[in-house]
């Protein structure tokens, strides 16, 4: 009697024993499940941030490149020459640009010039060339004489190729589809669209009038940079201006 009653004992201790290890156990996955969810959380979290970092530094980015371009001249038509045997391109279409006359001469000091195409390659008559500027002021001293003493030249608005294809876009939506700013209906299909950057360059700006022979533009609304994805372009937002979306142009 006496022995199985020490056996029942016995056994009772080893139970015991064997529920703290299981209680401990159980209190050590649970302290690994808490961890790994913490560390999950943390990946979680660092992966946003290093994303919103990226897209900080890609705005930045932009924005850099949209100043440049602003401060900017393109010439559309630059003849070719002889260019496609030139060592040196680039000094050759400065060397011909500065001899069309004074102004523009004194115009291109401190400026950098950027064949936008492969010259070598190129197989037409002309091609386009940016002519970076100091700052605005400049930009505007060297638009002036060339419109003034190389009047064949055509001269336009550059914006960054990151970027080219999305405002190409903008405007095609802006031009075939009808919205409203403000409760207020707009169809531009038959008006003159206008598309720049905002002075502090974060935003764009839209323009427009009805054609070639009325002098001033009239400001429409602000958007957002687009994102450099141009697959994003129908989800951005497009500031005050709301699309109707059962009525195109």
């Amino acid at each position: 009697m006496e022995h199985q009653k020490g056996l029942i004992e016995r056994q009772n201790s080893e139970l015991l024993e064997l529920r703290s290890l299981v209680s401990t156990q159980n209190s050590t996955l649970e302290t690994v499940s808490n961890k790994t969810k913490q560390n999950s959380d943390a990946m979680v979290s660092y992966s946003k941030s290093l994303s919103s970092l990226k897209n900080s530094e890609s705005d930045r980015k932009l924005v850099n490149e949209l100043e440049q371009c602003h401060n900017s001249v393109k010439i559309g038509n630059f003849p070719i020459l002889d260019l496609k045997s030139c060592d040196n391109p680039k000094a050759k279409i400065r060397e011909y640009l500065e001899s069309q006359g004074h102004e523009t001469k004194n115009a291109l000091l401190d400026t950098k010039i950027i064949p936008l195409c492969k010259i070598k390659e190129h197989n037409k008559d002309s091609f386009p060339v940016l002519i970076s500027c100091k700052n605005n002021t400049k930009k505007t001293e060297l638009l002036n004489s060339i419109n003034k003493e190389l009047p064949t030249m055509s001269t336009s608005y550059h914006f960054p190729s990151s970027i080219h294809k999305q405002i190409k876009l903008i405007r095609e939506k802006l031009s075939k589809n009808k919205f409203s700013i403000n409760g207020k209906s707009f169809n531009l299909n038959e008006k003159w669209i206008l598309i720049r950057p905002t002075a502090d360059f974060h935003n764009l700006k839209i323009l427009t009038k009805a054609d070639s022979e009325t002098k001033t533009w009239e400001f429409l609304s602000t958007i957002p940079l687009p994102a450099a994805d141009s697959k994003e372009l129908l989800t951005q937002k497009w500031g005050s201006i709301k699309w109707d979306c059962t009525q195109r142009v």
